[in-house]
């Protein structure tokens, strides 16, 4: 009887512990995804970001003194 029930308790016990982790490693995941969505979304789509604007005074400015 003893064994019987720590061997089914030790089943139980691997099933529970490998079905919590793959729940946490889900909720985990999609946590770190839902944190940085805004980066990830940058680096998957380079075509959206913004153009840098370039104040033409200050680059003649800058060009002249170099020189």
């Amino acid at each position: 009887m003893k064994d019987s029930l720590r061997q089914s308790m030790g089943w139980f016990h691997t099933w529970c512990g490998l079905l919590f982790g793959w729940v946490l490693f889900g909720i985990l995941l999609t946590g770190s995804l839902a944190v940085f969505y805004t980066e990830i979304n940058l680096w998957t789509t380079p075509e959206l970001r913004s153009p840098v604007v370039i104040d033409r005074g200050r680059a003649v400015a800058m060009g002249s003194s170099r020189s």
